[in-house]
């Protein structure tokens, strides 16, 4: 199964169990709209959120996030 961005952006974070919150206007944020992945501990999916706002998903695993924000729509 993989979940989704239309998903992402139909759900509150409240609805998924597992979320990374991300602050708008961090460097992280920066890094994932730009298709980077993210040092992130856990496994499995997670709803990435935008202060309080979903935007898509990432796949967690081994220290790792990777990225799973549609191509289309990355930042150069």
């Amino acid at each position: 199964f993989e979940p989704s961005h239309a998903l992402a952006l139909a759900l509150c974070p409240q609805d998924v169990k597992q979320v990374k919150v991300i602050d708008s206007q961090s460097p992280e944020m920066s890094a994932y709209l730009h298709g980077d992945t993210l040092p992130h501990e856990g496994n499995g999916w997670h709803l990435i959120v935008a202060d309080t706002f979903p935007i898509g998903w990432g796949k967690a695993s081994g220290g790792m996030m990777k990225n799973h924000y549609p191509k289309g729509l990355r930042k150069p």
